[in-house]
Formats: structure tokens, sequence, C-alpha cells
């Protein structure tokens, strides 16, 4: 069986500027966290995105801070083009919120494995590559 390297050994060597850029990095892969900086970024407020949108301004706060499901694609759509959003980046967020609908739907998979792809989805930009190769291994040989 194969050790895999904690969490925390790798991070042990950053420092706390390194751990904000990771932690902003990794909100990026969020549906939430990438609606909140395209929000940031144009100067926003949640209220003038919402009723541009055509949502409540508490349902767009709990999308930004991942306690609701990511919205289905007509919502995406349109908190797209409220944002301006161009092709690329509308495509990136209807992606993220495809892709985390599918890690949290109830019977599509176990919760306890729906939490474990989620984490590596969340991760993965940031791990370093021997992680991944670690963990790859790691499930090859589970496989056997």
């Amino acid at each position: 069986m194969v050790a895999l390297p904690l969490i925390h050994d790798w991070k042990v060597a950053r420092s706390p500027e390194q751990d904000a850029l990771q932690a902003s990095t990794c909100a990026d892969w969020t549906f939430g966290g990438r609606l909140y900086r395209h929000r940031q970024s144009r100067g926003l407020s949640q209220a003038a995105l919402a009723k541009c949108a055509a949502i409540s301004s508490g349902y767009l706060s709990e999308l930004e801070n991942s306690k609701r499901k990511p919205p289905k694609q007509r919502i995406v759509r349109q908190l797209a083009l409220a944002l301006g959003l161009n092709a690329q980046e509308q495509h990136l967020l209807l992606c993220l919120a495809v892709t985390e609908r599918a890690l949290t739907s109830s019977d599509a998979i176990p919760p306890k494995l729906a939490s474990l792809l989620q984490a590596l989805h969340i991760a993965a930009p940031a791990l370093p590559e021997q992680t991944i190769d670690t963990l790859i291994n790691a499930l090859k040989e589970a496989e056997m």
C-alpha cells in the first residue's frame, strides 16, 4: 500500500501569503468563487447583479458562498449576461455549475465519494504534480 503524503506536510513550508493565494486560486475553481470574482472584478454589488439577473440577492449570496447547489443553465446564463461575460468565461462558469451539480447530486454517487471528488475538483489546480501522481498510483493499486 502506498502511503499518501498528508496535506499538512506540503503546506508546512508555505507562507501565509502563499496560503492566501492558493485559497483564492482554488476559489476560482468553484462556481461560487468564480461568480464572486466576476462580480467583484466588475465592481457590482450583490444587489445590483441580482437585480440584473432577476434573482434575489440572498440567493446570489448563497451561490457565491457555496451554500446552495449551483443553478441550472438558465440562471447561469442570466448571471453571465448580467456580468457581461465573454464566451469563454460563460463556458467555464457553466462547466463549473454542471460539474458541481453532478458531484453533489444525491442519487449520482455516494456522499463520501462526492465529497472526495469535490475536494479534488477544488484542490487540483494547486496540487503538486507529485501528489497527483501519488493519488493516481494509490487508486490504481486499490483496483487490483
